[in-house]
C-alpha cells in the first residue's frame, strides 16, 4: 500500500496543479494564522478596519526617507572627505618622492666631497712626510758637515 501511495505521490507531483494546490493550502494556512492574531488583538483589528494602519504606514515610509535623504547626504559628505584624503595622500607622495631625490642627490655631492678631502688629506699627509723626510736628510748632512 505504501508504494502504491509514494507512487501516486511522484505521479501527481510531476503535474502542476499538484503545486499549486500544496501553495493555496500554505495561504490558507497563513490567512487562518492572521485571523488568528487579529481575533486576539482586537486594537490592531480596528486600526485596520479603520484606516489608520495606512495612516501609520505612510508616517513611517516619510521617515525612512528622511532617513534615507539624510544618509545620502552623509554618503556623498564621506566620498568628499575620501577624496580629499586622496588627493592629500597623492600630494605627500609626491613630495616625499621629491625629498628622496634631494636627499639622493645631496648624499652624491657629500660623497664626492668626502673623497675630494680625503685626497687632499692624502696628499698633505705624503707632502708633510716627504717633507720630514728632507729635514730629516737636511739635519743629517748638517751633522755631517760639522
Amino acid at each position: 500500500m505504501k508504494e502504491f501511495e509514494s507512487k501516486v505521490d511522484v505521479l501527481e507531483s510531476k503535474y502542476g496543479y499538484r503545486k499549486e494546490l500544496e501553495e493555496l493550502k500554505k495561504n490558507v494556512q497563513e490567512l487562518e494564522n492572521q485571523k488568528l492574531t487579529l481575533e486576539k488583538n482586537p486594537d490592531k483589528a480596528r486600526h485596520l478596519l479603520e484606516g489608520k494602519c495606512e495612516s501609520d504606514l505612510k508616517q513611517e515610509l516619510q521617515k525612512l526617507d528622511d532617513e534615507k535623504r539624510q544618509l545620502r547626504g552623509q554618503l556623498l559628505d564621506k566620498e568628499k572627505q575620501v577624496k580629499a584624503l586622496n588627493l592629500q595622500q597623492e600630494k605627500t607622495k609626491q613630495e616625499t618622492q621629491v625629498l628622496r631625490k634631494r636627499n639622493a642627490a645631496q648624499m652624491t655631492r657629500l660623497k664626492r666631497q668626502l673623497k675630494e678631502v680625503t685626497s687632499r688629506n692624502r696628499q698633505w699627509n705624503e707632502q708633510a712626510s716627504q717633507l720630514e723626510k728632507g729635514i730629516a736628510e737636511l739635519k743629517k748632512k748638517l751633522q755631517d758637515d760639522h
